[in-house]
């Protein structure tokens, strides 16, 4: 089902663009939801970070790619605190201290083994804070040749612990090595302890139940090897169990040498393929030799050459040509991005064949472009030139001398063709970048021929569970895995929801980028490629194979409708003094279709918070079982989404799903609902579903109905119009369908669904499940342990007595309430009437009540809240983002907290207030024109008369004085000063106010 018109790439009007930062900035990629608003985030890192230098003034940081839920991604990561880190590699964000908030660990390089820097980063994320701890948590690990990490729970005590995956040093030190976390969030090198027993290189490692004992296997990717090690780790040991599986192997003579060509496995996906509910194995292999010249013209205005010369062949003269009539601005530099073997003055332009000039070399820096960027450096010796057309000595081209090595550059000005021409008695390997000014038409090459791509295709493989032999067996011929590939990266999932794994694979040659192509599943294990899916992906200029891999790749359904979407990195090449873009970020949108879907977010309790290692078996009522594992989402150099995805094809629910989880525990749910995000914690129940099966008992019409149920168990079903229903006693159904639509549970356990457009919904007594579905809806669950969903739409839930499940789902949503008492906010808790769960809440607005209470929300820092004070005399404690308290009658204690915040008067009686900390640089007063007199004018900050400072007005036009001695804020009605002024709120720390801290509103 997988078609041209299947993906669309919309990278660029999300907001994801190339940073343009020194070097490759696409190392690693990983979908996580950082600020736990149900949208998935991406964070793009790059092969090092570095602080900003005067060369370099923007720095190189990794970017955090917020989700808006619109389309659009806001990257966050702009003020990143990094340290100077130059070779870091594969990034994981994993719940590792497990407090429901996602932390991140960096795998350090080690500058190659070569000393004690470029060590692993260590991000606790502290509510929202990324706080630097790898040190005191022992895992920098200073002599580690870091590739990548997997994170898991070895011995079941529900804390993560962590393989670091490295490369050999010549000095045999800094393996392989596993990390055991302590009680107390430190860890210990448990190497020895666990059997980790091989001394060759490794890349990327991964889990999956191979040996179908329900627990999860351990499967290392060797850097020529695979697998380089098979592990069943069930017993907290690592028991090696390699010898029953097929092993690709291409070893070099110095196995520390990490950058050597092989034909072993690039990259692998370990999935599910013919739904038999063994895991099998797919494998990504192909050449990056650079196996001769070639001239590449990607982007209208840039092309590419690998200029390579062998001697004793008797070519020594291989060069091209191209028009253009804008400024041709040439770099040059060998394949692997370091200073090209050849000087200045063995470049040679026009007929006089005279060298580059000190303003022509320098130019090289300054050459605007939106597909390159350069260093602030002044180049004098380096051979990157800008030549302009009009310059007559640039004119002809002298006679090369074949017996000495050097660059010819020339120019006809009546074809307006240039002429570069490489010639030397000796070997030579060069690489050109060409930018103009203008368009770049009319390319060809001298001397040679563009080197084929398809010489470094060889043929994947996919290794199936073969249930007669109890082994894992080479199928791909069998499978249509047949076609030769120059494939790089691949991921794996249900793209078009029709009940089977499919494949995605990422394409390069050596020094440009290749077409991206699909393996459609047909259902049982076998695949046909599609290589017109709208997800191909688009070459803009030269790249390297930064570690010998293409494309990183990483899936995640970011716009929740249940079809998975690709991001595929971005590549460059880089020069001494520029970075050129050779493929742009792409975010593949999955367009769908009409198949059904669902997808879990496993929350462990006893097991790790993440569920690393759990399974789900899913059974649908067309019989077919299907199996996901959670594995942390990894592979090389890149994590999918933590969701569990599943596509249902026409299947309208599910029959069956158990959940096995790491601690052992089991749990099987049945009849659940379809086409929704589900979370499931450990150990708890999942909201109930309505039987979409049974005829309803009352049906409305299509127009505005009144309907009323019995006192026992109603299937009520709306309709179409604005409907009002009433379900009185017993277990009811509700079902409103289109139209706003008012729903009433009344008392018993309830099921009440809105549909489409915006609802009111109330559950009434008893364990009520509303959900919202489409529109603005109002969702009330008065009484007993409720569960609210808002679903699409910005949506206001309230949980009222009993202790609540607020789900808000999709949409901008509101959790709401009231209590006359003390109220309790954090960012996933409501203590109020109840203690009630949070989750996709983005506003919280609680009203106190008359008595003395203290609303406190300090621990929040990923929502906005409300904090209104009613009577009494109240404290207000707001959390870290952009607040409003409204003390409301009585005399209030107000305290804002970090953010941008509001304090709100409506009324003259709302007065007496003390506000802690109140920041003139971003807080803001607003007062109601309605309560505090119609000569204030709405839709504006105060007017500069209207405001004094000092002890009482200076004239009749002032109303509001404000005493910078002891933060005493004043209103008096008439500026007469005549003894009206009332004290409205002192601010405690008296800072510096002026007329536009205070904005007036009707």
């Amino acid at each position: 089902m997988i078609n041209q018109n299947s993906f669309v790439d919309i990278a660029q009007q999300a907001g994801i663009t190339w940073s343009e930062a020194r070097g490759f900035e696409a190392f690693s990629l990983n979908w996580l939801d950082y600020n736990d608003d149900g949208l998935e985030d991406l964070f793009v890192s790059g092969h090092g970070y570095f602080v900003p230098t005067t060369i370099n003034p923007e720095g190189k940081k990794p970017s955090l790619y917020i989700n808006n839920g619109d389309g659009t991604f806001t990257n966050i990561f702009e003020d990143f605190t990094v340290k100077n880190n130059g070779d870091l590699h594969g990034t994981n964000w994993q719940d590792i201290d497990n407090d429901g908030d996602l932390d991140l660990f960096v795998v350090g390089g080690g500058n190659l083994g070569g000393n004690d820097v470029d060590a692993n980063l260590l991000y606790i994320n502290d509510n929202g804070v990324l706080r630097e701890q790898a040190g005191e948590k022992n895992l920098r690990f200073k002599i580690g040749r870091g590739r990548s990490a997997l994170w898991f729970d070895s011995n079941n005590d529900g804390l993560l612990d962590v393989l670091q995956l490295n490369g050999l040093r010549e000095d045999g030190l800094g393996k392989t090595t596993f990390f055991r976390q302590n009680a107390d969030g430190t860890f210990t090198n448990a190497r020895v302890e666990v059997g980790l027993n091989f001394n060759e290189p490794a890349r990327s490692a991964q889990l999956a139940d191979l040996t179908g004992d329900g627990k999860l296997d351990l499967v290392i990717q060797g850097t020529y090897s695979f697998p380089l090690k098979v592990y069943d780790i069930s017993t907290g040991l690592f028991q090696d169990i390699t010898n029953q599986f097929p092993i690709l192997s291409d070893p070099p003579a110095e196995p520390t040498q990490d950058f050597i060509d092989h034909q072993a496995a690039r990259d692998f996906a370990i999935a599910d393929f013919n739904n038999d509910l063994r895991p099998d194995i797919f494998m990504t292999r192909s050449s990056t030799k650079q196996q001769g010249s070639s001239l590449v013209q990607t982007s209208g205005k840039m092309l590419a050459a690998d200029l390579f010369l062998n001697s004793g062949d008797g070519i020594n003269d291989i060069g091209f040509r191209l028009q253009t009539n804008g400024n041709l601005a040439l770099d040059t530099f060998d394949v692997n991005g370091l200073v090209a073997n050849l000087n200045v003055n063995q470049i040679f332009i026009g007929a006089s064949g005279r060298n580059p000039t000190a303003a022509e070399l320098a130019a090289i820096t300054q050459f605007a472009s939106p597909n390159s960027s350069a260093l602030q450096t002044v180049n004098s010796d380096r051979a990157g030139l800008v030549l302009n057309p009009n310059d007559a000595s640039v004119f002809g081209l002298t006679t090369p001398d074949p017996a000495t090595k050097g660059l010819y550059i020339g120019y006809n000005f009546f074809s307006q063709t240039w002429q570069v021409r490489l010639v030397s008695p000796n070997r030579e390997r060069l690489r050109l970048v060409v930018e103009s000014t203008e368009q770049i038409n009319n390319t060809n090459t001298i001397g040679f021929t563009t080197v084929d791509p398809n010489v470094n295709r060889l043929s994947d493989r996919l290794w199936l569970y073969d249930s007669a032999t109890d082994q894992y067996q080479d199928s791909s011929i069998a499978s249509g895995i047949t076609a030769l590939t120059s494939a790089q990266s691949v991921v794996a999932g249900d793209f078009d929801n029709d009940m089977d794994v499919d494949l995605y694979l990422a394409n390069a040659y050596a020094s440009f980028n290749q077409p991206n192509i699909f393996y459609d599943n047909q259902g049982d294990g076998s695949f046909i490629p599609v290589e017109v899916s709208g997800a191909e992906g688009t070459a803009i200029g030269p790249h390297i194979l930064d570690f010998d891999i293409g494309q990183r790749l990483a899936v995640a359904d970011f716009d929740n409708n249940g079809f998975l979407d690709i991001f595929a990195g971005s590549l460059t090449s880089r020069s001494r003094d520029r970075t050129y873009l050779g493929e742009a970020p792409q975010l593949f949108q999955n367009q769908g279709n009409n198949n059904n879907w669902i997808q879990f977010k496993l929350e462990g309790t006893t097991s790790n918070r993440d569920a690393v290692g759990a399974r789900v078996i899913l059974t649908t009522p067309d019989g077919t079982s299907q199996l996901r594992e959670q594995n942390g989402g990894n592979h090389l150099f890149g994590q999918n989404s933590q969701r569990i995805h599943f596509g249902l094809g026409q299947n309208n629910q599910i029959e069956n799903l158990r959940v096995e989880w790491p601690s052992g525990a089991t749990q099987e749910f049945s009849n659940v609902a379809i086409n929704q995000i589900l979370t499931i914690t450990e150990g708890q129940d999942i909201p109930p579903q309505p039987n979409p099966e049974p005829d309803p008992d009352i049906i409305g019409t299509a127009n505005d109905d009144q309907l009323t149920g019995t006192n026992s168990q109603d299937y009520i079903l709306g309709e179409d119009g604005d409907d009002t229903i009433k379900g009185l006693d017993g277990a009811d159904t509700i079902l409103g369908e289109a139209g706003a639509d008012s729903l009433n549970g009344g008392n018993g356990k309830d099921f009440l669904d809105g549909g489409a457009f915006g609802d009111t919904l109330v559950g009434g007594e008893g364990a009520d499940t509303l959900v919202g579905g489409l529109g603005k809806d109002l969702i009330f669950g008065q009484g007993g342990q409720d569960v609210l969903q808002g679903g699409a739409g910005d949506d206001t839930l309230r949980g009222g007595n009993g202790d609540d499940t607020l789900q808000g789902g999709a949409g901008i949503d509101v959790a709401k309430e009231s209590f006359n008492g003390d109220i309790l906010l954090t960012n996933t808790s409501l203590i109020a009437r109840g203690t009630d769960i949070l989750e996709d809440i983005e506003i919280a607005n609680v009203f106190a009540g008359s008595s003395h209470n203290f609303v406190d929300a300090s621990a929040v820092t990923r929502m906005q809240v409300i904090l209104n004070g009613s009577g009494g005399r109240d404290t207000l404690v707001g959390g870290t983002q952009d607040d409003t308290l409204i003390g409301g009658v009585g005399v209030d204690l107000l305290t804002g907290g970090e953010g941008s915040d509001v304090f709100f008067y409506k009324a003259i009686n709302h007065r007496n207030d003390r506000i802690t900390d109140f920041d003139v640089a971003k807080d803001i007063m607003i007062f109601s024109r309605a309560g505090f007199g119609e000569e204030l004018t709405s839709g504006q900050f105060l007017n500069e008369d209207q405001f004094a400072i000092g002890l009482g007005t200076t004239d009749a036009s002032d109303r509001f004085i404000y005493n910078p001695n002891n933060g005493n804020v004043f209103f008096d009605a008439d500026g007469s000063g005549s003894g009206r002024e009332l004290l409205i709120t002192t601010l405690t720390n008296t800072p510096n106010l002026s007329h536009r801290d205070i904005f007036i509103v009707n």
